[in-house]
């Protein structure tokens, strides 16, 4: 049995774990209330995945979570967040075995995540925790001001990096200073990481446009890929590209997204013409909590989809884990047999998202 280590001093996740055991499945969990005491399992128990709460009660969960850098660089973690989004977890996909999850936590989804986690650190896919580009992606969703400093495992260099307001007013690194240091930062494989308290503050660094946190991170990625392409295995479920490309093949299906709650665009394949996927995605989220809504009121089990047509196209729509799957027909003569293939897909999507 799989040992989850969870820290956060959050009562109602307690009540809602002590109210519902079986929801984490086959997991055995330990409790820790703090930082401190969750050090002091981590030294002690070894357990195999930490879910940490971003808020602790004794210390700064970022600097909780760059102690665990350097002393834990290999345990795959999961950071509980209020402000936690789908598109992020996306994002940090290749960035190590962290993830993040949305407050208040729904606990089947947590166990998922969780067990997804375990599986790509059991096969070698992702190999660190906390690298520094998912650091950097928490610190933009939190918008945390601070100074970081970091060092490379392999060689020993040192580099630093100073951020407010999810935007970088600086860095350095040997010789190299600004972006190009933050990219080299970004390019060391596994690193140490020092959180040292508040980044630049005042006129000056208010002045200086900075460069987004995101868009930095996004660039490093894109820098480093083409040298280092990872190796899928032969077992991997597919990736949610590959299952959109899928679907994209499927009779008379013009256009397939994943879209957030939000009605964020998180991934698309296809066109429809000159439409704006990004206002179809949005709207499709708009429908879909009209179709919530219906639901609460009569009392009804989940939707099982929702289908729209109009004169020249229909637009079917699934729930998907945390996102919702649009499909774009151009016409409604084969949606028996789209509607057939989506469903086998459904579930394999549901694990990305």
């Amino acid at each position: 049995m799989k040992r989850l280590l969870i820290v956060t001093a959050d009562e109602t996740l307690w009540d809602t774990l002590d109210a519902a055991p079986e929801a984490l499945g086959e997991f055995e969990v330990q409790r820790a209330f703090d930082g401190g005491m969750a050090l002091e399992l981590l030294r002690e128990a070894s357990p195999d995945l930490l879910v940490c709460d971003i808020r602790l009660t004794d210390m700064d969960g970022f600097d909780f979570l760059a102690l665990l850098s350097h002393d834990f660089p290999t345990l795959p973690m999961i950071v509980m967040s209020a402000v936690a989004s789908m598109l992020l977890n996306v994002r940090l996909e290749n960035m190590g075995s962290l993830r993040v999850i949305k407050k208040p936590v729904n606990l089947p989804r947590l166990a998922q995540i969780a067990g997804k986690l375990l599986l790509y650190a059991a096969d070698g896919r992702q190999a660190h925790g906390v690298s520094l580009g998912a650091f950097l992606h928490l610190v933009d969703m939190e918008v945390k001001d601070c100074r970081l400093r970091v060092v490379d495992k392999a060689s020993g260099r040192e580099g630093s990096l100073d951020l407010q307001s999810s935007r970088l007013f600086g860095a350095a690194c040997g010789e190299l200073t600004g972006k190009p240091a933050a990219l080299e930062l970004l390019s060391w494989r596994e690193v140490g990481i020092w959180f040292e308290g508040s980044g630049p503050k005042g006129a000056a660094s208010a002045r200086r446009a900075g460069i987004d946190l995101s868009e930095l991170v996004m660039e490093a990625v894109r820098q480093r890929n083409p040298r280092e392409p990872a190796a899928t295995p032969t077992d991997a479920p597919p990736s949610s590209t590959r299952l959109l490309r899928e679907l994209l093949e499927l009779p008379s299906v013009k256009a397939a997204l994943v879209v957030a709650r939000d009605g964020f665009v998180v991934e698309s394949a296809g066109t429809v013409g000159a439409a704006d996927l990004d206002m179809i995605g949005a709207s499709a989220a708009v429908m879909l909590h009209g179709v919530d809504g219906i639901v609460a009121a009569l009392a009804l089990s989940t939707a099982q989809g929702m289908t729209m047509e109009f004169d020249r196209a229909v637009v079917l729509c699934w729930s998907v884990g945390e996102a919702l799957l649009a499909l774009v027909a151009g016409d409604a003569s084969a949606l028996d047999s789209v509607r057939a293939e989506a469903r086998k897909r459904l579930p394999l999507l549901a694990q990305c998202f």
